[in-house]
This record gives C-alpha cells, sequence and structure tokens, in this order.
C-alpha cells in the first residue's frame, strides 16, 4: 500500500492562542491547495474542537515538558506518525519540539519543522544545539525580527541555513471592500474611535495607551479609546483608567470574537506592544482600511510603511505617539489614503494562500 504523503500540525496546548490560530490556519490553506492535512492536538483543546468543526483529520495526544524522557511515550508517538503516513511535520512550541521531533524522527518523518512566531531568544542549550542541528530539517520565522532572535544563541551556519521567513497572511475573505470603511470625516460631530487588540499583559503596552490618551484628553480632543483582550492585567488597566481620570474616554471590551466588527467601528488602530514576533493584529487591521500607529520595535517596520500606511515612533515616546494619532484625528483624508494603502499592502503581501505557497515552497513540498 502506498504511503500517504500527509501533512500534521501538532500542537497539544489546551488553550487557544496565537500559535493555535496559526497552526489551523495554515492547516486549512495548505488543504485548500489540495494538500492532506491532519492536526495532532489536547483531545479537550480548542484547537482540537476548531480542526474537527473545519473537517479536518484530528488524532487525540497529550504533551507534557518532560514528555520526550518517556520511551514508551515517544514509540507510541512515532507509531501515530507512521501509521497516519505523515512525511511534514509541524510545530511550534518548546514541549512540542521534543516530544514530536524526536517521535518523527524515529519514525523516519522526512520534513520536521519548528515553525517559530515569537520574538524572544530560545536559551542556547545544549539539547536545543542538539535538536535545531540534527533533528530539525527547517526553521520557519514569522519575521526577520523573529529570524535574527531565533538565531542568536546559535550562531551555526548549518541552523541559519536551514532557517526561512514565511509572513503569515489573511484570509482575502476578510479584507474590507472598498465601501466597507466606516471611517467619520472630520466635522461630523462624533467622537474619533480609536481601537486596540490584544492579551492584557505587560508585553502589549497598554499602560503607555493610557498615557497617551490622557495627553489627548489633556489637549480637549474628542474620541473613544477601546480596548479589546482579556488578561492578567485587566483590574491593573481598570485602576489605571481611574487614576488618569478616563472613564469616559476608555474602555476595556474584554474579549471580543468578531475582530472584523471591531475593527470596522474604529477609526485609527493603535499598537503599544514592546515586541511582536509578527504583529498580526497589525495586518488585520490594514485589512480593514484602518491607518495605524505603533512603535518603531520589533517586527513592526516590516509591516508598517512610515508614512503611507501609518506611523511608526520611537519607543517610548508617548508624546510623539500622541502627536501622530492627533495628525490622524484631524485629517479625515489622511486616514482614509493611509487605510487604502494599508489595504493594498495586505493584498499583495499579507494574503494567507500566498503564505501558505511560500511555506509549501520552503519546504519543497
Amino acid at each position: 500500500m502506498e504511503r500517504t504523503r500527509k501533512i500534521c500540525f501538532w500542537n497539544t496546548h489546551a488553550f487557544w492562542g496565537g500559535g493555535e490560530k496559526l497552526h489551523l490556519e495554515y492547516a486549512l490553506a495548505l488543504r485548500d491547495l489540495g494538500h492532506t492535512v491532519c492536526v495532532v492536538a489536547h483531545d479537550q483543546g480548542a484547537l482540537s474542537q476548531r480542526a474537527s468543526a473545519e473537517g479536518l483529520e484530528v488524532l487525540p495526544r497529550r504533551i507534557r515538558n518532560l514528555s520526550f524522557l518517556n520511551p514508551l511515550g515517544l514509540l507510541k508517538s512515532a507509531r501515530l506518525l507512521s501509521t497516519c503516513g505523515v512525511e511534514t511535520l509541524v510545530f511550534s512550541s518548546s514541549q512540542d519540539m521534543k516530544a514530536a521531533g524526536l517521535a518523527a524522527k524515529m519514525a523516519g518523518v522526512r520534513r520536521i519543522v519548528y515553525l517559530r512566531g515569537l520574538a524572544v531568544p530560545v536559551r542556547g542549550s545544549l539539547v536545543n544545539r542538539i535538536f535545531f542541528t540534527c533533528v530539525i530539517t527547517h526553521l520557519v520565522a514569522s519575521s526577520q525580527e523573529t529570524r535574527r532572535t531565533l538565531l542568536r544563541n546559535f550562531p551555526s551556519e548549518r541552523i541559519a541555513a536551514k532557517t526561512s521567513v514565511v509572513y503569515h497572511g489573511i484570509d482575502e475573505r476578510d479584507l474590507v471592500s472598498d465601501t466597507g470603511n466606516k471611517t467619520q470625516p472630520a466635522g461630523s460631530g462624533a467622537p474619533v474611535v480609536l481601537g486596540t487588540a490584544g492579551r492584557l499583559t505587560p508585553q502589549k503596552g497598554h499602560f503607555l495607551l493610557l498615557d497617551v490618551a490622557r495627553l489627548l484628553a489633556n489637549q480637549g480632543l474628542s474620541f473613544r479609546l477601546r480596548i479589546a483582550g482579556t488578561g492578567e492585567l485587566f483590574e491593573a488597566l481598570q485602576q489605571g483608567i481611574r487614576q488618569r481620570g478616563l472613564e469616559d474616554r476608555v474602555t476595556l471590551c474584554g474579549f471580543v470574537e468578531n475582530m472584523k466588527t471591531f475593527l470596522d467601528q474604529s477609526d485609527i488602530f493603535l499598537l503599544g506592544s514592546t515586541w511582536e514576533g509578527f504583529g498580526f493584529v497589525l495586518v488585520e487591521a490594514m485589512a480593514r482600511s484602518k491607518p495605524v500607529v505603533a512603535w518603531r520595535l520589533s517586527s513592526n517596520p516590516e509591516i508598517v510603511d512610515q508614512g503611507q500606511t501609518g506611523y511608526l515612533v520611537d519607543y517610548p515616546n508617548v508624546e510623539a505617539f500622541a502627536g501622530n494619532i492627533r495628525t490622524l484625528m484631524e485629517d479625515f483624508e489622511l486616514r482614509r489614503r493611509m487605510g487604502q494603502n494599508g489595504l493594498e499592502k495586505v493584498r499583495s503581501q499579507f494574503l494567507l494562500t500566498a503564505s501558505a505557497r511560500a511555506f509549501c515552497q520552503v519546504l519543497g513540498l
């Protein structure tokens, strides 16, 4: 019987986050391109449920940090991969890399792929060096910044040679129509709506955005700042809003299921993150024809064209950040033009189908 040439996305986290979303979107895009795809996921996890709902083959597996030290568990995982005819295995987390990577090596999987989305250095430990050199066949980074930080502790030319960059893309169906931008013109009487989205964690820089909002409020500008997301800083941010006297201007929206609607209800999108592997939320905002303002940090310059699709500001200059927002608030035509430029950039560089094809090209599929 001929072996099935199957691509397997291995992600055993129970929670739903950016990595899980990335795996599901790639799996669906590759299936649409004609590949045979399966997903290995936590049987009670969100990825398992969503992948099943999309009609993908889902194989249950639970992995812990030290699972790679369990010989019986490795044999079980290797048998799973071999039985299913997996020839390409893709994972993103450290625990999946160790357990699934070793199992794939044992099963003779041809392509063992680490899809890296975090722009933070990986520890240059002996174990990681062995995996990067001898187990993983392809390292695929989400941005040039992610590639740079990934290789910081791994100066080997052999590892660098197997490391490529593929930007993640957005589904073409999520692009705004030409008439879909509901940005309010200047003088319409309605406050300008500023939007931001991301987990409420220190990385996302929400407190600096509150300082920006206070500066704008002190200048007498009419605006509302809506913050989408949940996380550990929810109560601290509520207190920060009260301390700055912004209760009537800033709203913590909690988890937002429909990001397209949230973005369509915004006039300008802000990102306060101090680092992003790939600031996909910027792409989402640009896909809805919104101008963006973000820090000139990490991967942001790879997405935002300064003065064309938005503004990049030297961190942590909140006065300059607020100044760029004010410029956009007071010039409807500028907002419209930058939003349109952003939409065109997404169409030309950040579409999911093109990303999936680039991913296949890197892997030789």
